[in-house]
């Protein structure tokens, strides 16, 4: 069950990075994963889409973490 969460949610991750404020290839995308944290302190989940992508994107990371968190919020029903 708890691994049907996290692609559920790398999924979503996924979709959430095909906003048009991003310009983001399919390739791009793809390589976004959730994890489950390791340490309690940084929550359950997390992925680290945002950071690997300010380089290319040359965003900052929270800038691209809001799109994200935007984009799911958009998607769930």
């Amino acid at each position: 069950m708890l691994i049907d969460i996290q692609e559920k949610l790398t999924v979503l991750v996924r979709q959430a990075l095909a906003a048009p404020a991003l310009g983001l290839a399919e390739a791009d995308r793809q390589n976004a994963v959730v994890e489950f944290s390791l340490s309690s302190g940084f929550g359950d989940i997390a992925t680290n889409a945002a950071l690997r992508l300010a380089r290319q994107l040359k965003k900052p990371p929270i800038e691209i973490a809001g799109c994200i968190a935007a984009g799911m919020t958009a998607l769930l029903p």
